[in-house]
């Protein structure tokens, strides 16, 4: 078989694969995927080099004298028949394909294996983030401030009693002093000071 024909016989296998599938968010799927479509191509490819050898093989013992077949249908010395040798092309693609496909085997489980341990840690992470009693607290706390705050927003904005806001105001910053959002309330009950020019 010629260059040509094996040539042909690879992009037959190519078109065999089909297009590529799409892509992935995930990398690690990609790669599996990606795998996959090798393995397929490399089992194609395989059985057609396969048949292109017995092809060649067969071309070969038709062209052979009677004294050459006799020879190689000679059993060995382990009384095994003799079997046409493989092209060495086809020998060396074969290597070729088998060495990148369990390379492809091993990234693609390598990856696999860092995503799983990722999304363990994010969810020993979340866990310990929503159980740590701490930031519990911490939240309650930063609400209860807020909600003071809101209320005594309201009070001056939307109610008009402004004496009744400075004193919410002075409660967000006497019960949550390190809070950040008792500097919020300083900042307000110094704005409405001013605006009433003394001390409410």
């Amino acid at each position: 078989m010629s260059e040509d024909s094996i040539r042909d016989l690879v992009r037959w296998a190519d078109g065999r694969a089909g297009p590529p599938p799409p892509l992935s968010a995930d990398l690690a799927g990609r790669v599996l995927l990606r795998r996959r479509r090798r393995t397929r191509i490399r089992v194609t490819l395989g059985a057609g080099l396969c048949l292109a050898v017995v092809a060649l093989g067969g071309a070969g013992l038709f062209e052979r004298s009677k004294d050459a077949r006799i020879v190689a249908e000679q059993p060995s010395e382990s009384g095994v028949p003799r079997r046409p040798p493989m092209h060495p092309a086809a020998v060396a693609e074969l290597t070729r394909l088998g060495v990148e496909a369990d390379l492809h085997t091993r990234i693609a489980a390598g990856m696999s294996a860092a995503r799983e341990q990722q999304l363990r840690l994010r969810d020993l992470r979340h866990r310990l983030v929503a159980d740590d009693p701490y930031e519990q607290a911490q939240r309650q706390v930063d609400r209860a401030a807020r909600i003071i705050l809101c209320r005594a927003e309201s009070l001056h904005r939307d109610h008009g009693l402004p004496a009744s806001a400075v004193a919410a105001y002075r409660r967000v910053v006497e019960l949550f002093p390190a809070n950040p959002l008792a500097e919020v309330a300083r900042r307000r009950l110094s704005e409405l000071e001013n605006s009433n020019g003394e001390t409410l």
